[in-house]
């Protein structure tokens, strides 16, 4: 097998945002394979999470062998996911959300959601990625420049992915639903102790649903986007320090 990481990212966000990460593993041994999620089908309609995770499985089936998966955000749901599906030799999750039957821990998460459900019926649309407000809620910690270029790389997203993670009680389909007894390979949750979009509360909850198969870590001072943060390079230390204890780079 190769020493391979496949790396799903967050909404609004793309392949992109793992540039800094791709550095690191790179130095350590590994090769990063990033997809770039569309939020359109053909026909013109948003796409759903179904969708995104029949993408994410299809580029995994063109690897060498199952990788291990790094998710952030909505890509730390669509993980967990892939990982039910036999696909992840283990996980690395960065600020998951959350999947189907589990609610938000905190009282800001809740604030987040209320100001969504008035945009309306955004689950028929493709909406674009409201920079103000992920400048001042998920890139609020990352340096004026860096935080310029995150922000003017951000691109649309499917309002019917938004729908199926935050609206999970009126989704009959169970989009974001994750078969947690399926999952048997080790995962290491992250969480920022400052995080105003997926609090570390609503991570360890996350978490503490595969028992002893996972481990989280929580960070001070450390926001949503975690990429170019002050304490990203802590993260990605300790994310690789743990693929290496687990000794997973096994060459065919």
């Amino acid at each position: 097998m190769s020493h391979t990481l496949f790396a799903i990212h967050g909404a609004f966000s793309g392949a992109w945002c793992f540039e800094p990460l791709q550095l690191a593993a790179t130095r350590r041994g590994w090769d990063l394979h990033a997809i770039d999620l569309h939020p359109a089908l053909p026909d013109g309609r948003p796409a759903g999470l179904r969708d995104y995770l029949a993408d994410c499985l299809a580029a995994i089936g063109r690897l060498d062998g199952p990788p291990v998966v790094v998710g952030h955000s909505m890509g730390g749901l669509l993980a967990q996911q892939v990982a039910a599906a036999g696909a992840a030799r283990a996980a690395i999750l960065l600020a998951p959300a959350p999947a189907w039957g589990q609610f938000y821990a905190s009282v800001q998460e809740n604030v987040n959601l209320m100001a969504l459900a008035r945009l309306g019926p955004f689950w028929d649309r493709i909406l674009r990625p409201e920079r103000r407000i992920a400048r001042d809620y998920s890139m609020q910690f990352m340096e004026r420049a860096q935080r310029a270029d995150a922000l003017a790389r951000l691109t649309p997203e499917s309002g019917r992915v938004l729908f199926e993670i935050n609206c999970w009680g009126w989704d009959p389909t169970m989009a974001s639903a994750v078969a947690h007894h399926r999952v048997d390979c080790p995962l290491m949750f992250v969480a920022g102790a400052e995080d105003r979009v997926i609090s570390a509360a609503t991570v360890r909850a996350s978490a503490a649903r595969y028992g002893d198969l996972a481990l989280c870590r929580e960070y001070d001072g450390l926001g949503h986007f975690i990429f170019g943060e002050p304490a990203q390079d802590a993260v990605f230390r300790d994310c690789l320090d743990w693929l290496d204890a687990l000794d997973l780079r096994v060459t065919a």
